[in-house]
């Protein structure tokens, strides 16, 4: 039920573990807190790992999909984050202020394509 974990800096780790074990969650956690900080770059690339190691894992898990998406729009990856903001969208209910702000930054990024 918890985690805790030290790294050495620009060292390679690998989290092994059986399905369900909860890896995948690990390192949303893990870019969430990257996003907190301010350390968009960072958290950019956990989710592209996340995105590409765990397909379906952000569809999933609506809110990290979100912070994923302000990651990659504060990183200046315009195109990933109307990408994300895109696949959000149909997880949201419809008419909701969520639904609202998501389709507004659709719609900004999208301007400025």
């Amino acid at each position: 039920d918890a985690v805790e974990m030290a790294v050495a800096p620009r060292c390679l780790y690998a989290v092994i573990g059986p399905n369900g074990a909860g890896k995948s969650t690990l390192f949303g956690c893990i870019g969430g807190a990257d996003y907190e900080l301010k350390n968009y770059k960072e958290a950019a690339a956990i989710f592209d790992v996340i995105d590409r190691a765990a397909k379906g894992f952000l569809d999933s898990n609506p809110q990290l999909l979100y912070i994923a998406a302000k990651s990659y729009e504060h990183n200046n990856q315009r195109s990933k984050a109307l990408a994300a903001y895109k696949r959000l969208l149909p997880l949201t209910q419809k008419g909701s202020k969520d639904y609202n702000q998501i389709q507004a930054e659709i719609s900004s990024l999208s301007k400025g394509s």
